[in-house]
């Protein structure tokens, strides 16, 4: 009785603990963190396996972090950046509180943005244009998935309260409680296996009896007999569809798959009408989400799948795939009707062109000749034959057929054929490389949406950047990566755009580009800048060359908008910069602030000892000249040093400032000459140390001087200054010598 008691009991504690130890593992589980690019937008996904809420902060200009109730582990490792046009970065950070977790998002740009809870996972959505305006933040809470674990912690935990006078987001309390327990813990529900596929018939269409008998005006008028003209006829819907496919009139098929979704839903679910609309929309050449009846597993091996798997590739630019799935295909050609075998091998023609499999190509055109195709296809086929002959070496044939197909109404088959002949031309000479971006422009805006479009642009780009056009060329890239975001070819020109960019930003050698342009190149394509500390390390190095060249405001501002995005642990180091350049450009008051507001508990001891350095230089600057002794108190830098010394020089303490300004020289034998990246500094700094010893009336000192540096100096810019300033007869009058006042003051 006793034994049995306890197992009752612990059947009871087993069942009011379950729940816990489910959301407790749950917990500990990394959270994954998964990405995808969509024409409108970017989405990423955070796959929490319970309750949370999260909250989105935009405040910061260029960044979103999204904060969440739960602490968490996140699983970075599917959250791919490649294929994302509107995010630079991803990366966790620490929450504002030590219950929970966050994740910071870099933008590209000025983008909205929207969070939703989808399918129990909490989805950010990066969208087009900016956020709403006046809108800093949003939240969204969501419930577990509906999965064995949280099905079980649902029905026992079901305590829903928001914390008194809260205004965060209502949340599912998930912790532990024996309070909460309402029903029994049942037992987790096995899901039964899937169905199998819905069979399809094969062959999977049948056009040549969907057609009817005689020309197509015949056999439509003839169809309302055959299948009858009731609107609410699914059957009906149906057979005009398929009527029309057989026809290839694509679109109307469409249509009337529409109509049979509307008056029958069950039945347009069937895979072979999902089939019949995806190979519709193969032939109209649409590019929408299909339903994937030709991908399915039970099928690819059939030869007619094979054919539009095939098509759907073809028409997505994807060559080497359709290449391989029509030759596994092409035996199920002649169970279509001409027409059908004209759209089929002109494909395939294309495909095995791009392959430069020229003898599948061949024997696909004879296919399409033995057709007889007319109009668009009809020219299609002239524009493949000249790409074929060209590829035979039949120059001069393919470049006739060719120009032929440019005067062509049909745009499709002239755009390969003026593409072919601008590749010719410019082989052979005959086409300048300015003509050629004429030509290519003109294509590029006059086709848009599919493959031909990406043919113009990787033909155009390398011109654009051999002229230097680099705007225009970071321009079509854009276009490309944003029109064609899982091409290969599309990626590979983002890569090269990146690394252009890397070298115009950064190139400091006798080829770099005017600093006014690469100010607008930089502010024009940020995008292109690589995310993380790549990218702070080349915009700083942008500033510094920008100050280099006297440009200190836009170094400056570069700066300042870099500073608002970076990580806590180097806005102080930018800050340093940014007040080196106030400083330049006289601002010592703005100097003093910048360094002020970007104090921190503890950095390394090199940049506390530059940015003490600064700030003495910038007191100084600003006739605060106790106040920069003071920060400079005993300091032997050679920084410290120079500092130092124009303070005094500034209050007339000359011997003080003679003996600074010689501390603070590099040079290292006084009987070696002053030569270096240093030696105009070291000798004007020498120079003032004579001149302020003169003032001071040390005639012994300056001959000292004299006797010290003469060989050193002997090879300086400023020699025979320093022999006048040094002779035993000089005196304080010599200073006023325009000659010799002009050399002293260089070294401020």
């Amino acid at each position: 009785m006793r034994n049995g008691g306890w197992g009752f009991i612990g059947l009871v504690l087993a069942l009011l603990l379950a729940p816990a130890r489910i959301l407790a593992a749950a917990a500990d589980a990394p959270v994954v963190v998964r990405t995808g690019e969509h024409p409108d937008l970017s989405r990423i996904v955070f796959d929490w396996t319970g309750a949370v809420a999260a909250t989105v902060d935009d405040k910061q200009a260029g960044q979103l972090t999204i904060a969440f109730d739960r602490p968490a582990d996140f699983d970075l490792a599917k959250a791919s950046l490649k294929h994302l046009s509107r995010v630079a970065a991803i990366e966790a950070v620490d929450a504002s509180s030590t219950t929970g977790s966050a994740v910071r998002i870099t933008l590209r740009g000025q983008h909205g943005y929207k969070l939703a809870d989808v399918d129990g996972k909490v989805v950010l959505d990066i969208l087009d244009g900016a956020g709403a305006p006046g809108t800093s933040t949003t939240s969204v809470t969501v419930a577990p998935p509906a999965k064995a674990a949280a099905t079980a912690a649902k029905n026992t935990l079901s305590l829903i309260a928001p914390s008194a006078g809260s205004e965060s987001p209502t949340r599912l309390d998930t912790g532990p409680s024996f309070l909460a327990l309402r029903n029994p813990v049942r037992p987790a529900v096995v899901e039964a296996p899937p169905p199998p596929p819905e069979p399809l018939p094969n062959p999977l269409f049948d056009p040549q009896t969907w057609r009817g008998d005689g020309s197509f005006a015949e056999a439509r008028d003839a169809l309302p007999k055959l299948v009858g003209t009731d609107p609410r006829d699914s059957g009906v819907a149906l057979k005009l569809a398929q009527f029309y496919f057989a026809w290839r009139h694509a679109e109307e098929a469409l249509s009337a798959i529409e109509d049979l979704q509307r008056v029958d839903p069950k039945r347009a679910a069937h895979a072979d009408v999902q089939a019949l609309a995806d190979a519709a929309r193969i032939l109209s050449g649409r590019r929408p989400v299909s339903a994937g009846i030709f991908d399915r597993p039970d099928l690819k091996d059939r030869p007619e799948i094979q054919l539009w798997r095939a098509a759907a590739a073809a028409e997505a630019g994807q060559f080497d795939k359709a290449f391989s799935a029509f030759q596994a295909g092409k035996m199920a050609l002649t169970r279509y009707s001409p027409d059908f075998q004209s759209f089929f091998s002109l494909l395939a023609m294309r495909a095995a062109l791009e392959n430069k499999a020229f003898d599948a190509a061949e024997s696909y055109r004879a296919v399409a000749e033995a057709a007889h195709p007319r109009d668009e296809e009809g020219a299609m086929l002239e524009a493949l034959s000249g790409l074929l002959m060209a590829a035979q070496g039949r120059a001069e044939e393919a470049h006739r057929l060719l120009r032929k197909v440019t005067f062509s109404p049909a745009l499709r088959p002239q755009i390969i054929a003026r593409l072919a002949l601008i590749r010719f031309d410019r082989e052979a000479g005959k086409l300048s490389d300015s003509d050629a971006i004429g030509a290519l422009e003109q294509i590029y805006y006059a086709w848009e949406g599919d493959s031909l479009q990406l043919d113009a642009i990787e033909q155009l780009t390398p011109l654009l950047i051999a002229g230097q056009e680099y705007d225009k060329a970071f321009e079509v890239i854009a276009v490309a990566r944003k029109q064609f975001p899982d091409e290969p070819r599309a990626a590979a020109l983002g890569s090269k755009a990146r690394d252009l960019y890397r070298t115009l930003m950064t190139d400091d050698g006798p080829k770099a580009l005017d600093p006014v342009q690469t100010i607008a190149l930089f502010d024009a394509h940020r995008d292109l800048l690589p995310a993380g500390a790549d990218g702070i390390a080349i915009e700083r190095r942008l500033a510094k060359r920008l100050a280099q060249l006297d440009l200190v405001e836009p170094a400056t501002r570069i700066l300042q908008e870099l500073q608002k995005t970076a990580a806590a642990d180097q806005q102080a180091d930018i800050a340093t910069d940014i007040a080196d350049l106030r400083l330049a450009a006289g601002d010592a008051d703005g100097a003093l602030k910048t360094l002020d507001a970007s104090k921190g508990a503890a950095m390394p001891a090199a940049l506390a000892d530059r940015r003490a350095q600064l700030q003495a230089q910038a007191l100084a600057d600003s006739g605060q000249d106790i106040a920069a002794l003071a920060a400079l108190g005993t300091a032997a830098g050679s920084g410290d040093d120079r500092t130092r010394a124009d303070v005094y020089w500034r209050n007339g303490e000359w011997e003080l400032a003679a003996k600074d300004y010689l501390a603070a020289v590099h040079l290292g034998d006084p009987d070696t000459p002053v030569t270096g990246p240093d030696a105009d500094r070291d000798a004007h700094l020498i120079l003032r140390a004579t001149a302020a010893l003169l003032l001071a009336g040390k005639p012994a000192d300056v001959a000292a001087l004299h006797e010290k540096y003469s060989q050193a100096m002997a090879k300086s810019s400023v020699a025979a200054v320093f022999d006048k300033l040094t002779k035993p007869d000089a005196g304080v009058e010599l200073l006023a010598q325009p000659d010799i006042s002009a050399e002293i003051v260089k070294v401020d």
